[in-house]
């Protein structure tokens, strides 16, 4: 599912604008977004996928242990 998020917090680093999902802040933004979606079925699944890739690469269990054992292992 690709996501549509205001452009808030970790969202901003979350989502890549257009690549792996939509950062919306006014309304107008938002409705683009979602009709942009709707009628893409190919865009939605690629940056579904997009972003789905991204959270297992950088914000899933694994790779944030990754992370901190690579930390770990500089000290």
């Amino acid at each position: 599912v690709p996501p549509v998020v205001s452009p808030v917090g970790e969202n901003v680093i979350a989502v890549d604008h257009g690549r792996t999902g939509f950062l919306a802040n006014t309304t107008e933004e938002w409705v683009k977004a979602f009709e942009t979606l709707a009628r893409d079925p190919d865009l939605r699944n690629k940056i579904g996928e997009a972003g789905m890739e991204k959270v297992k690469n950088e914000y899933s269990h694994e790779a944030v242990l990754k992370r901190y054992v690579n930390a770990l292992e500089t000290l």
